[in-house]
């Protein structure tokens, strides 16, 4: 057994996953920070038992093929460090693909980030074959803000189905013609 190391200092890093790095799984982004971490020489500390771990927490699993700006992790240090030297020792250790856009310190007893997050915002470009008017564009929207149930069936963990109203989860759509397109390329 180990015994509980002290946690001098937690940091909150907000981090961008980029470019190819949109095909590296959620656990796999936790092994790449891990020795990310150990080639920084950063003082981590570690969980307690048979199996150690580092305590470094990613708030939610991005969708494989996904690309972020907007991802959050946790780091609990077991000595204080500058966030400058923190932010320089880690980014030197990372692909340019995972930028590091903010670190903050947060106290120890801070909720984890997954706990805090609520809604998220998403940007999905739509290309069609035809050409839309912004008007078609507008409306197609209306429509979608005025529909109460938009049902997705889901699939478990278990393995069972599970009926989803979509709806209840989108809180905002918006539209704009992308400058290179022809009126049939939009941003959502």
């Amino acid at each position: 057994f180990q015994l509980d190391q002290e946690r001098a200092q937690r940091l909150r890093v907000w981090f961008g996953k980029q470019g190819e790095m949109a095909l590296v799984s959620h656990l796999d982004l936790l092994r790449l920070f891990d020795r990310a971490v150990r080639r920084a020489d950063l003082p981590v500390a570690y969980t307690n038992g048979f199996h150690p771990g580092p305590r470094i927490s990613i708030a939610n699993a991005l969708t494989l093929g996904a690309t972020s700006s907007g991802e959050i992790i946790d780091f609990e240090l077991k000595s204080r460090l500058e966030i400058d030297d923190f932010r320089d020792r880690l980014s030197a250790q990372l692909p340019n693909n995972i930028p590091i856009h903010r670190i903050e310190e947060i106290e120890r007893k801070t909720p984890a980030a997954s706990q805090l997050l609520d809604k998220a915002e998403y940007s999905i470009v739509v290309e069609t074959e035809t050409t839309p008017s912004e008007t078609d564009w507008q409306e197609w929207i209306n429509t979608i803000q005025h529909t109460p149930e938009i049902w997705w069936e889901k699939t478990t963990k278990s393995g069972k189905k599970q009926q989803v109203n979509l709806r209840d989860r989108l809180f905002e759509l918006t539209f704009s013609l992308l400058p290179s397109s022809n009126n049939n390329t939009i941003q959502l």
